[in-house]
């Protein structure tokens, strides 16, 4: 009994392992060139401006390619890894975001405390809508790298390296504002974020590629799922059977 004892322990503690995520906030991947996000589920690449030695015009809007076909750089940018598959993996995209609120975006005006869509400390601690996963970007600067919101001073950027603290990030939503089609960007620099013009040649910004879950994660097949819980009963079973046998 003591030894189906033991079983049950190891077996509950495989379950128990498999089924449960770290407490930590960015793990390490691939040598370092990727954290995972584990308060978000998706995967950073570790370098937040990759384009950074790269040649290319790194207007953030618009990209001529030889076809002469115009294109947003940042999707262009992200079409690249994806059709290299960098890093093994062929679904990067941009960082995204939603309405702080849950159903839409509010741009009444440039909020300090995290209520609007448009200023700063989203998702913020202390604030109406604190830990709010809905804008990724956002959770990274104000909850897990613990920044705070205003310009000036270093700002932590954690394990990543070239992370712009000047530059503007986008976050891969397009919406539309007074007829006129819109993009968001957020700034490392002050912890800010605020809409462009999608068509506007003059903002600057820098690409960040993520992806959706854990780059490593190998998730244990069905078929074996089956087996240790098939496993575990049996045992029970063996067990309660054994105590009606011999009243232990």
């Amino acid at each position: 009994m003591r030894n189906s004892n033991n079983l049950i322990k190891a077996v509950s503690f495989i379950l128990f392992a498999t089924g449960t995520t770290a407490e930590a906030a960015l793990l390490s991947r691939l040598d370092g060139a990727a954290y995972y996000d584990t308060a978000l589920d998706i995967t950073w690449l570790a370098d937040a401006n990759l384009i950074a030695s790269n040649p290319i015009n790194t207007s953030l809007y618009t990209y001529t390619q030889a076809n002469k076909t115009k294109k947003w750089f940042a999707n262009y940018m992200i079409e690249e890894l994806n059709e290299s598959s960098y890093l093994g993996q062929n679904n990067w995209r941009l960082p995204k975001t939603g309405p702080i609120n849950g159903i839409s975006y509010n741009f009444s005006g440039a909020s300090n405390i995290g209520e609007s869509d448009w200023g700063s400390n989203i998702s913020a601690p202390g604030t109406l809508y604190s830990g709010s996963t809905i804008n990724e970007i956002a959770n990274l600067f104000y909850n897990t790298l613990g920044n705070t919101y205003g310009s000036g001073g270093s700002k932590n950027t954690g394990p990543f390296t070239n992370l712009e603290t000047n530059g503007y990030y986008i976050t891969g939503t397009s919406f539309i504002l007074n007829t006129y089609p819109r993009d968001f960007v957020f700034t490392f620099s002050s912890g800010s974020q605020f809409y462009t013009y999608s068509n506007s040649n003059s903002q600057q910004a820098f690409v960040w590629a993520v992806r959706d879950g854990d780059i490593s994660a190998v998730p244990l097949p069905a078929s074996l799922w089956l087996f240790m819980s098939g496993l575990m009963g049996f045992i029970a079973f063996n067990r309660k059977t054994r105590q009606l046998e011999t009243g232990f």
